[in-house]
């Protein structure tokens, strides 16, 4: 399960997506090792950092913002033929 956030300072906006379940930050890694091809080959947000909060346990990453919305493809079949 993962956690995630906006931070933002009115000028930037970032996304952090961070976990503390141990399968979950292995994937979080996963990504990580992979994101420049990602981003290269398709619109996968930029990673800024791989983030570390040891005094709660959690870690995962911080990306960029991109403005959008999560597909719904119950309501969209014609995005599932594509």
């Amino acid at each position: 399960m993962n956690h995630s956030f906006s931070v933002d300072d009115s000028t930037l906006q970032y996304h952090l997506k961070i976990t503390d379940d141990l399968e979950s930050v292995r994937k979080l890694h996963s990504w990580h090792k992979i994101h420049s091809l990602l981003e290269e080959r398709y619109r996968a947000p930029k990673v800024i950092d791989w983030i570390d909060f040891p005094e709660i346990g959690f870690s995962g990453l911080l990306q960029e913002h991109i403005n959008g919305r999560t597909a719904n493809f119950r309501d969209s079949p014609f995005l599932l033929s594509n």
